[in-house]
């Protein structure tokens, strides 16, 4: 709160005029003068400190409004946008060309996959499990026989499941038995013995022979080749492009893998026992080349 002037009590000079005593009235006016002084300096003060104030207080938000733009200046300058316009620089991107390449090879197999299943029935399921059990074990044995290394056969799916027939008078399941199914995962890499393990298999009572499953244990080489090959596509396609419209190609600005992979081919040869039966022993099996796809994109300098 800011004082106004000090103003004297009605009548009171007036009082110290007219009293006729003059020393009082000299000690009267000095204690007055005291007083003015006093709330002159009280106003003085308190004025000072409201000045002060207003002034930090215009410095702080001085302060504030510069940081903001100090700030925002960087955030444009990191994103690249254009502080007049708030639009990103599209220059690189009008002086540059974005092209694909695929390639598609072949490449030799080098291991074989077949599935050999044995499937087992009777009407109690320990009874159908146990004679499966004996069975593949017969199989495998004969297997390890024709040179199939212990390492290279895998157990890929067991099952036991009911069978039955639908009572087509009252529809319930009317129990049949139950079903022992072993499948085991065989790996060659002798492609010239698929044929014999075939049928050592099927002899030694399995049920069923899936394959094979033609595949390369180490793709990694025939991928770095048809990747190669892609990256040359691409740099033909802009080149072509870059040509018709009297620019040049220059350095590489990204480049990116969109697809590369070897999928096995399948190729199956005999479907069950009574298929290997009508077969003569050993029946020749031929691989079959697989196909190595590869993809990229690619975006490049333009150069007038």
């Amino acid at each position: 709160m800011i004082l106004g002037p000090l103003r004297e009590p009605e009548g009171f000079l007036h009082r110290l005029k007219s009293n006729g005593n003059e020393a009082a009235n000299l000690e009267a006016m000095m204690r007055l003068e005291a007083a003015r002084s006093r709330v002159a300096g009280t106003v003085r003060t308190r004025t000072g400190r409201m000045v002060v104030m207003m002034v930090l207080a215009f410095v702080v938000l001085g302060g504030v409004v510069t940081g903001c733009q100090e700030e925002d200046g960087e955030t444009a300058e990191e994103t690249g946008l254009s502080q007049e316009t708030g639009v990103a620089d599209g220059s690189a991107a009008a002086n540059s060309i974005t092209t694909t390449g695929s390639e598609t090879t072949l490449a030799s197999p080098d291991e074989a996959v077949i599935y050999v299943t044995v499937e087992t029935r009777d009407e109690e399921a320990a009874a159908a499990v146990d004679q499966n059990a004996k069975q593949m074990k017969k199989v495998i044995t004969r297997l390890e026989q024709e040179q199939v290394p212990e390492e290279a056969i895998e157990t890929s799916n067991v099952t036991v499941n009911p069978e039955g027939r639908h009572d087509p008078n009252t529809g319930r399941l009317i129990p049949e038995g139950y079903r022992a199914t072993n499948t085991v995962k065989v790996t060659l890499t002798d492609l010239e013995r698929v044929g014999t393990v075939f049928s050592a298999a099927v002899d030694a009572g399995a049920n069923n022979v899936r394959g094979p499953e033609w595949r390369l244990a180490d793709d990694s080489a025939p991928l770095k080749e048809a990747l190669k090959k892609a990256a040359q596509v691409a740099r033909a396609k802009a080149e072509a492009l870059a040509e018709a419209e009297g620019v040049q190609v220059g350095d590489v600005l990204m480049m990116r893998e969109e697809s590369a992979s070897v999928p096995p081919r399948f190729a199956t040869t005999y479907q069950s026992a009574m298929d290997m039966a009508a077969m003569p022993e050993a029946a020749p099996v031929n691989p079959q080349d697989l196909e190595v796809r590869a993809s990229v994109i690619v975006t490049y300098r333009l150069e007038r």
